[in-house]
């Protein structure tokens, strides 16, 4: 399994990151390394569950998806969040959605237009990920947005904890219920996807024998998580000296940065596959991590939150709610007819630079401390 892709060449960089996170190396080093090394774990901890929803049958196997499926980025805002970088957690949890309605979705589309001049693809499972994409964003809009309509004074700092966890909870809930529509009761609009949503999305996924043992598949799971959540730890722990050093903003470092470590090994898979002209298996990888993220992760993160004593709620900066909504906009008009060309995927990740740039531009670093989030550019926490 660690033979399986030429990705896993980045794990000679796990040893490095570890010794830098241990000795306190330069911070610049410390990051880098271990950010790399998430790579490759991301591929292998998908092989790994891939490997266990094969054992188990489509049932357990996608709840095990849906679990594991973004374990990487789950980590990492846990950790970020343990220390404060409140900015990085909202810009990160974001990014990784952006990342996947943009930038993979449009270079499936660009790479795949290339070679074929229209490429078709089912749009059930499209409408259904659209409505819960929006669904969403409704959720996130409503906390920053009620703030800015009804001023702090009406819309305190409870009101907005109270007003999070409420959200929270209830999209945690309509998760459950995409997960029993997908895998039970409506398992034919999604047959020739993914088992569920944020599947690890490895070539082995489509293998009919385990490729371990059960107690090897464990084992592996076990390990590989602990590893990640070291990794994780040291990264997040040299952001801010990274920031300083390198004038790139806390911002830009969780939009466009952190995203990558998680996503990567799936962002390969969707293009090869998008290649291969197997569009609704390359959208299913896409849309289902998205949804993950935006469904079910990043309530669990505010209800970790939550349970670590941080102020972490929905009140994200109103900038990056707006181009996330305007991206699920985007994303759904261009899929919306059931085919693709290299032009629409041109412009989708066009879209995702631009939005990047913002960023990017913005030279001063967002310094944070503490449990105070950072300032500019996302003041989007009390």
């Amino acid at each position: 399994m660690l033979t399986s892709s030429y990705i896993n060449v980045m794990l000679i960089c796990l040893p490095i990151g570890l010794w830098a996170g241990i000795t306190e190396a330069n911070p610049t080093l410390i990051f880098t390394m271990n950010f790399l090394s998430l790579i490759p774990l991301a591929l292998f901890l998908g092989e790994v569950t891939e490997d266990l929803a094969v054992r188990f049958g489509d049932t357990i196997g996608g709840l095990l998806n849906a679990t594991f499926g973004n374990v990487v980025e789950l980590i990492l805002s846990i950790a970020a969040l343990s220390r404060g970088l409140y900015t990085v957690v909202a810009t990160s949890l974001i990014g990784s959605i952006l990342s996947n309605l943009l930038l993979v979705l449009g270079m499936c589309f660009f790479f795949g237009g290339l070679k074929y001049k229209e490429q078709r693809f089912s749009t059930l499972a499209n409408k259904v990920s659209s409505c819960l994409l929006f669904l969403a964003c409704i959720g996130i809009i409503i906390p920053s947005t009620a703030k800015i309509i009804y001023g702090g004074e009406v819309i305190t700092k409870d009101v907005l904890f109270n007003l999070s966890h409420a959200i929270a909870i209830v999209l945690i809930f309509i998760y459950c219920g995409y997960l029993l529509f997908q895998l039970r009761t409506h398992a034919d609009f999604f047959s020739v996807s993914l088992p569920a949503a944020g599947a690890g999305g490895g070539p082995g996924a489509a293998d009919e024998v385990p490729a371990l043992s059960l107690s090897g598949a464990m084992a592996c799971l076990l390990s590989i998580t602990v590893i990640v959540a070291i990794c994780s730890e040291y990264l997040t722990g040299a952001i801010e000296a990274v920031s300083e050093s390198s004038g790139i903003n806390q911002a830009f470092l969780g939009l466009i940065v952190l995203p990558i470590a998680g996503n990567a090994a799936e962002h390969i898979t969707a293009v090869f596959v998008a290649v291969k002209n197997k569009m609704d298996l390359s959208i299913a990888v896409a849309l289902g991590s998205s949804i993950q993220i935006a469904v079910f992760l990043i309530p669990v993160v505010v209800l970790a939150g939550w349970a670590m004593g941080r102020d972490f709620t929905l009140d994200f900066d109103a900038f990056a709610v707006l181009m996330l909504t305007v991206s699920v906009i985007l994303a759904y008009f261009v899929s919306s007819d059931g085919s693709s060309n290299w032009l629409l995927g041109l412009q989708l990740v066009a879209t995702y630079c631009l939005i990047g740039f913002v960023f990017l531009l913005e030279r001063e670093p967002t310094p944070s401390s503490g449990n105070a989030p950072a300032p500019a550019p996302m003041q989007h926490l009390l």
